[in-house]
């Protein structure tokens, strides 16, 4: 019995998983001019068009047609999503399998919302593939994959908040509140939103209690897997990853941002997902 792994690229592959996700870009657009936000991507220089444009960036999720064709040949289809409240994608992966179901009677296919991006999207995979070697059951594997989405943590420091703002995707009270005298916010994915969690004078600052909240939380939780994305940030990355290894055991990952999740970090962008 076969089975594969279908992620938007709002996730990010990690070494953990390369060759086990097929990935299905999302497109990021800027002043009329459409990127596809996969591996291929340039991402430097949407970046450099995103700093001079006066108009936001957008960004538009793959077709049912595209989650369609990604699943191929194979017995079972896990499909893992972007939150459904920042994006269409998760409709769109419901109806792709919908159509696969309808051509291929007997198969079996779920579309997780996964409540996250970036790396926590991946953490998803990272799960279900841990229950499939084990070789449980598809419905077992879906029960235990959705109790375990909420449980993920995914927390962010952004030094530019302008972009998840204009989008729509970040409350004006949050945006404003960290728009003056110079506070930066750590954000975090909650129940699928993005919410202020806390703030700091300084980007410095900032880092440092991401750090220290990971740091009581993974210790506390047992956590054993970790991946941390950056957008143009690897210092910062490598950084985090030096303070976590000296105070927690687990297994942590570093990737750079997708093309997605780079639009709306925008420069020096640090995620952690466990």
């Amino acid at each position: 019995m076969s089975y594969r792994i279908v992620m938007d690229s709002a996730g990010e592959v990690n070494e953990r998983l390369s060759g086990k996700v097929v990935s299905v870009p999302l497109t990021v657009s800027i002043n009329g001019k459409d990127y596809i936000a996969d591996e291929n991507m340039d991402i430097d220089t949407f970046r450099k068009e995103v700093r001079e444009s006066k108009e936001p960036p957008r960004s538009s999720c793959p077709s049912p047609d595209a989650f369609c064709n990604a699943i191929g040949d194979c017995d079972r289809v896990y499909i893992i999503t972007i939150t459904a409240a920042l994006s269409g994608s998760y409709n769109s992966a419901r109806l792709g399998l919908q159509m696969h179901l309808g051509e291929n009677p007997g198969k079996k296919g779920y579309v997780f919302n996964s409540l996250n991006a970036s790396g926590g999207e991946a953490l998803v995979a990272e799960k279900i593939i841990e229950l499939e070697e084990k070789g449980l059951e598809f419905e077992e594997i879906v029960k235990i994959t959705e109790e375990y989405i909420p449980t993920i943590t995914t927390n962010v420091v952004l030094e530019d908040l302008s972009v998840l703002y204009k989008n729509g995707r970040l409350s004006k009270v949050a945006y404003v509140a960290t728009s003056i005298i110079d506070l930066v916010a750590v954000l975090g994915l909650r129940e699928g939103e993005l919410v202020k969690i806390a703030q700091a004078r300084g980007v410095k600052r900032a880092i440092a209690k991401l750090t220290e909240t990971a740091i009581a939380d993974i210790k506390e939780r047992g956590i054993k897997k970790i991946t941390i994305t950056h957008s143009a940030a690897p210092e910062r990355a490598e950084a985090l990853k030096a303070a976590l290894e000296k105070e927690v055991e687990a297994d942590i990952v570093i990737v750079p941002t997708g093309g997605l999740i780079s639009m709306y970090a925008g420069e020096k962008g640090l995620v952690i997902s466990y």
